[in-house]
């Protein structure tokens, strides 16, 4: 046994003097540079919600069978612990457009989130929205509610909400039926954005 161990030793203090060895070998001039490149930095675009109804991008968005459409100024009186409230209390807007008289068009809510969307999720689940996912967008999640008009369904219902680079959007239509039908509304919605 004790042979074993100073044969174990032994080996040890080899390997140590062969790797001082090296060390005391090795040369003192500067490494080269790594040649390799290196990925360019990312770059993070930064969003904010629009500031003033009339001259984001929707009216141009919406279908040309809408007749005569226009920026709808709407005096909003949410109630308290409603999205609209979220949305206009923490400097967001709300902005309808379309033809009022023929009630078709479109309403959209674009605010800066801090933390509001993600507690609404538990809330839209229960309320039957599904979450979605966008084509050619990468939103961080999108969840949407559609109910046709039916026999138990009196007006048409269609909202999608979702979350684009820290603004919460909102996109409510009288007349959209699916994502495809929604996605001038959309990108219009993203456009409206500032950067």
């Amino acid at each position: 046994m004790q042979y074993w161990l100073s044969k174990v030793n032994m080996k040890k203090l080899a390997m140590v003097a062969f790797l001082l060895m090296l060390t005391a070998c090795s040369s003192t001039s500067t490494p080269k540079a790594s040649t390799t490149p290196t990925a360019a930095p990312t770059i993070t675009k930064t969003y904010s919600a629009p500031t003033d109804c009339t001259t984001t991008k929707i009216l141009a968005a919406l279908p040309t069978d809408i007749p005569n459409p226009k920026f709808i100024n709407t005096p909003w009186q949410p109630a308290a612990g409603t999205e609209l409230a979220d949305v206009l209390n923490n400097a967001g807007i709300a902005c309808s457009y379309g033809n009022q008289s023929a009630a078709i068009g479109a309403t959209i809510l674009w605010v800066n989130d801090k933390g509001m969307y993600d507690k609404r999720i538990t809330d839209w689940g229960q309320k039957g929205y599904v979450k979605v996912d966008l084509p050619n967008l990468d939103e961080s999640s999108a969840y949407l509610l559609f109910k046709p008009v039916s026999a138990t369904q009196e007006f048409h219902i269609w909202i999608l909400n979702f979350l684009f680079h820290g603004v919460w959007i909102q996109v409510n239509a009288t007349y959209v039926n699916d994502l495809n039908q929604a996605a001038p509304l959309i990108n219009a919605a993203i456009a409206s954005l500032t950067r």
